[in-house]
């Protein structure tokens, strides 16, 4: 079928425009007249790609009320006693339940206009495989709603115990689709170093991607996140690789920051940055961008131990960056747009994530008129497609 969505507004370009969607896929964006099968009229709101979440714990959504204020505040103090104290959830961890919290959450997620999620979830002796599998039922569910891409992510460290390694090569094997790290949690550099390559062990033995947490403290003596680049360029995994957090490099020296800038570039590592939870310090993310590395906003936690507020709605998360990292000219505005869609879905591997002839047709439309209106109304998308298929809507009569 054909769909037509007419006087339409685009994020970076003036005037109304008709999008001709065919298949799945926009084939053609004009101001000239379209005809269709079936068509919307927009009455002049915003179109925008939808919205990509790179970096998302998706197995621990709603799990705060199983801990106190103690676990939120010690995230803010130091993030090793944070881990430690969050762990005891996963002692009630079953599929049935993971489902049971997920599912709403999915549900909602889509209706704030989120296509894709990277969803990271805890594997080790005390999770075991239980999040994975309970993902992995709920990923071929809403496969064509929304794409759940799962990391196998070693929460408490990878190295204190031999069982740890094992249960990361099988949550691969068990379908994840990404191996996950925390390099820094370890206990001296050394660690942190094989807790690297053993992850890149793991992923070009299964040609997986990979995400890594890194330098998550505000520590200037944390260099995880050139490790993960060195070790990204030695296996030549450039573009394969995404870097969370990074908190640290917000208190590096300018050389020692000029270095890892350096060699991320040349890595090709992208970095998901999560300004809205950890505490004062976090990533300098417009340095890491006008550096041109590719930078993405990710919702991080959502109503657990690390950060009591979240439900993925995007736009929530890119007003509070706006404020956080003082970005609220017009241009920085629109930067924020493009970290919440096209960025973290390159990150993801999506594809052609963009609102351009060709690419799928993954799209948002707002009754607001611009981007910046949309961003001071923290307002939902009145109709929500991806592949061309309508997942939502509550379109004006």
């Amino acid at each position: 079928m054909m769909l037509a969505i007419k006087n339409a507004r685009l994020p970076s370009a003036d005037g109304i425009f008709n999008i001709h969607i065919e298949d799945g896929f926009v084939k053609r964006i004009s101001r000239s007249d379209i005809t269709a099968d079936y068509t919307i009229d927009a009455k002049g709101g915003l179109v925008t790609e939808s919205f990509a979440v790179a970096h998302l714990h998706l197995d621990k959504v709603n799990t705060l009320q199983l801990l106190d204020d103690k676990t939120v505040t010690a995230y803010r103090d130091d993030p090793r006693d944070a881990i430690k104290m969050a762990s005891k959830v996963k002692k009630y961890y079953n599929e049935d339940d993971i489902v049971k919290r997920v599912k709403p959450f999915l549900d909602q997620s889509i209706k704030f206009g989120v296509t894709h999620i990277r969803a990271f979830l805890d594997v080790d002796t005390m999770a075991k495989l239980t999040a994975v599998k309970a993902m992995k039922k709920l990923k071929g569910e809403y496969e064509g709603r929304i794409e759940l891409q799962l990391v196998a992510f070693p929460q408490e460290g990878l190295l204190d115990d031999p069982q740890l390694v094992d249960y990361l090569y099988s949550a691969v094997e068990n379908g994840a689709d990404v191996v996950g790290g925390i390099p820094w949690l370890e206990s001296t550099v050394e660690m942190q170093r094989k807790h690297i390559t053993t992850v890149f062990e793991i992923a070009k033995r299964y040609n997986k991607d990979v995400a890594m947490l890194v330098d998550d403290a505000p520590d200037p003596s944390l260099r995880t996140l050139e490790m993960l680049a060195e070790e990204t360029i030695k296996n030549r995994w450039k573009g394969r690789v995404q870097a969370c957090h990074a908190r640290a490099s917000a208190l590096y020296p300018s050389d020692a920051l000029e270095k890892t800038l350096k060699i991320c570039k040349e890595a090709m590592i992208g970095i998901a940055g999560n300004p809205h939870t950890g505490g004062e310090v976090h990533a300098p993310l417009k340095v890491f961008s006008e550096y041109g590395i590719t930078v993405a906003l990710g919702q991080d936690d959502c109503q657990d131990a690390y950060y009591p507020y979240g439900r993925c709605k995007m736009t929530e998360v890119a007003f509070l960056a706006s404020h956080i990292l003082r970005m609220m000219t017009h241009q920085e505005m629109m930067k924020l747009l493009q970290w919440i869609t096209i960025n973290p879905a390159s990150m993801m591997g999506v594809g052609y994530h963009a609102l351009k002839q060709g690419a799928a047709a993954d799209l948002l439309l707002f009754r607001e008129k611009s981007w910046y209106e949309v961003l001071i109304h923290q307002s939902d998308p009145m109709l929500v497609l991806h592949n061309g298929d309508t997942l939502y809507e509550s379109l004006q009569a």
